[in-house]
């Protein structure tokens, strides 16, 4: 979801929840009189348009909260991919997977940083590695070493093994061996 897009739904849902809950209060009578303006007080004085304007700030707060739960719903959709397996269906998020596999790969102190990014296709998990790596380590050794440690940790996760293809790309290497980020 883009950043703007985000903020627009977000200040929709605050605006009809505001109005919503505006409404109410008038129709409940729980805003003084005295405080109210004038048009709020032909509101009081009127039952049918008191009535009106109940129903109406009650559709509203509905609509916000309907709104909030697709929004939440639309987020959360686009983390998360589901694993059909042995023991049933798992869903996991890919910032999970992606951060577990940030944390599995600081034992590897030849790597100095990783950029890492998933999908989830036809039952398959695809992880790529964007890696720094130094420039003392042998890559054909590492590759495997690397793919087997993300591979256990997923299997770990899930208890049962699915397939998980990941590539390794070296974006640079430099001198120095420093841990990573």
């Amino acid at each position: 979801m883009k950043v703007f897009n985000f903020f627009i739904d977000t200040f929709c849902i605050f605006a009809l929840l505001t109005l919503g809950s505006l409404m109410m209060i008038v129709s409940l009578k729980i805003l003084p009189l005295e405080d109210a303006l004038i048009k709020l007080q032909d509101l009081y004085d009127s039952g049918p348009e008191r009535f009106q304007i109940g129903v109406a700030g009650f559709v509203f707060i509905v609509a916000g909260l309907t709104l909030t739960k697709a929004m939440v719903k639309k987020m959360r959709g686009e983390d998360e991919f589901l694993v059909i397996g042995e023991s049933g269906q798992t869903t996991l998020r890919f910032s999970a997977v992606n951060e577990m596999i940030q944390r599995s790969l600081k034992k590897f102190d030849s790597i100095r940083s990783c950029n890492v990014s998933s999908s989830f296709e036809q039952q398959v998990l695809k992880v790529n590695l964007e890696l720094i790596a130094a420039s003392s380590v042998d890559l054909q050794t590492l590759k495997p070493l690397i793919q087997n440690e993300i591979k256990e940790k997923i299997s770990k996760i899930l208890g049962y093994d699915i397939l998980i293809n990941v590539s390794i790309n070296v974006s640079k290497i430099v001198e120095s061996p420093l841990q990573m980020a």
